[in-house]
Formats: structure tokens, sequence, C-alpha cells
């Protein structure tokens, strides 16, 4: 069955990025005429998402009233991480463990462009996934590597070299029900012990237990919005997907 519930971290303030616009939360850019918002928002729907979970924190008032301009009030859930500018998206994702642990979902970062039918397939996965880039780009890309063996994801992370990894994991995630139960309380005591955790970063010692497969990209573009000059090869890329 797919499944029809996505979480969305946008808690953190992009400093790289926010310091040209002003201060303005990454998510409110400007692309071709919408918030990165509202593109991002827009794929999930096309996909047949249904509910979404917002974890705020950088700007969070803004950002409640923008994200409840475009999506279903009755159908979103509002989370607030207030040690935004003290911890990372593993903290983030652990707010929102009540609503998600023991069940199917998808977890994102919120500063991405993506083909929407990335999104598609992986809804309709059976079990864990991660979707993965293994075009080869000859330097290192900005996202956490995987290793792969037997179609299965063994470990990831940014210690593994473009020598030693199969690709990257693009920031778009799914956690089966089996899966999630242990990662939440994996991930609760790595976010108690390191605050600055990435979320990916309970997965390897999870997946000696759990399958989790790569999803393959297959050339569809993505891209995370992360500098001024991503800006613009954004909005480039949304036009060729339009």
């Amino acid at each position: 069955m797919q499944i029809e519930k996505a979480v969305i971290l946008w808690a953190g303030c992009g400093r790289r990025i926010s310091s040209e616009y002003g201060g303005m939360h990454k998510a409110m850019i400007q692309l071709n005429g919408k918030s990165l918002m509202e593109h991002l928002l827009g794929n999930l729907r096309r996909a047949g998402i249904r509910e979404i979970i917002a974890v705020l924190g950088y700007r969070a008032g803004d950002m409640q009233s923008m994200v409840e301009s475009i999506w279903d009030q009755d159908r979103l859930l509002t989370v607030v991480n207030d040690r935004f500018d003290r911890t990372n998206n593993l903290y983030s994702l652990i707010m929102a463990e009540k609503w998600l642990k023991d069940r199917d979902f998808i977890v994102l970062n919120g500063d991405m462009v993506f083909d929407c039918s990335i999104i598609k397939d992986i809804l309709t996965s059976e079990g864990s996934h991660i979707v993965v880039d293994d075009n080869d780009y000859g330097y290192q890309l900005d996202s956490p590597r995987v290793l792969i063996d037997n179609n299965r994801i063994c470990d990831i992370g940014r210690h593994l070299s473009i020598d030693n990894a199969q690709g990257y994991a693009i920031g778009i995630y799914k956690f089966s029900r089996e899966l999630s139960r242990k990662y939440f309380e994996l991930g609760r005591f790595l976010a108690k012990e390191r605050p600055e955790a990435g979320f990916h970063e309970p997965l390897p010692q999870l997946m000696k237990e759990y399958s989790v497969a790569p999803l393959y990209t297959c050339g569809r573009e993505w891209m995370d919005v992360d500098e001024k000059g991503d800006v613009k090869r954004a909005e480039e890329m949304l036009g060729r997907l339009s």
C-alpha cells in the first residue's frame, strides 16, 4: 500500500544562503516566481502525499504561516525545534517521533528541488529505501555517500569517499514501520550524546539488522539549494521539468 505521510525538515536556518537574502529562510526564496516551499509541496501533492509533518525552527512563525497557506491545515502538523541553532536534523526528526514510530513514512530535507517521479517511486516501493544518485561526477558532492552490496545499503555517511562508495544519498528516505521502531530508540540516544548529528547517522548500525535498499535516481534531476549560486541552476532545472 502506498504511504501518504511525509516529514519535511525545515528547522535549520541555511546560513550560507540566508545571509544573502536578508535573513530569509531558504524555503521562502523565489524560484521562477514560486517559493522553494511551494515547489517542494507541489511535488509531494502530485505524488500522492496527503499528510505532512513540518518540523520548523528558524523563523518558525513565518514558516508556519506560509505552509498553512499552501497545505490543507486538517492534514498538516507543525512541530517546532526551539533548539534549531544548537542541534541538527536528527534532533528535529526525533521531535516528531510520537507521530511516526511504528509507522511507514518518508522524510526529506526541505531545501530540495527534484523530479516528482522520484517521490512517486519511493512511495510505492516495498520496505525501507534511500534515494541514491550513482552518477560519476568526478568530485565529492556535499551529500552523505553510500556503500552498497547486493542491492543493500551497508553504510552511509560523509566518511566514505568517492573511491569506496557507490553513490550519494540525496536526502529522500523511506522508513518501514519495522525500521522506524528501532530507529527512534537509537536516534534518541544519539541525539542526546551528539546534538549535531544528522538524521542518517543512526542508520549504519541499524543496517546490520534491517534491509535498506537503494532507489536510484536513474538520471532524474535533483539538487539542494544551499548557496545563492544554486538559485539560477535550480530555476533552470525546474524549467526543464515543467
